[in-house]
């Protein structure tokens, strides 16, 4: 996988983490936030955990799982992501300099939903 991908994928699964990580059990949270978060290697993590670094893969390969299951459930992300989406198409399709208030209201708005 590229580079650019795996930032990609890196930073939709620290959105996941921050919509959904609540819903997970508080080890597979604390260990997907060691590794994405703190940027943690597997070792590391098995090491601070005092478990083995399988155990860590799986618990990350399985909350990463959930967390794209309650993502295909519940869609808030892309349901979100649409608004900000709108917000900035209205942003950038319609004129506002008489009305300078709504530009702040508009950009309010958008930093609300993420």
């Amino acid at each position: 996988m590229s580079g650019k991908k795996l930032v990609k994928q890196h930073n939709y699964l620290c959105i996941l983490l921050d919509y959904y990580g609540n819903l997970l059990t508080q080890r597979r949270q604390q260990i997907l936030n060691m590794s994405l978060e703190d940027d943690m290697s597997l070792s590391e993590i098995a090491e601070k955990l005092e478990i083995s670094r399988q155990a860590v893969h799986d618990n990350i390969q399985q909350a990463v799982e959930q967390l794209k299951q309650y993502e295909r459930n519940l869609g808030m992300v892309r349901k979100d992501q649409s608004l900000v989406n709108k917000v900035d198409h209205i942003l950038n399709n319609y004129e506002f300099e008489q009305k300078p208030e709504i530009v702040c209201e508009l950009e309010e708005l958008k930093s609300m939903i993420l």
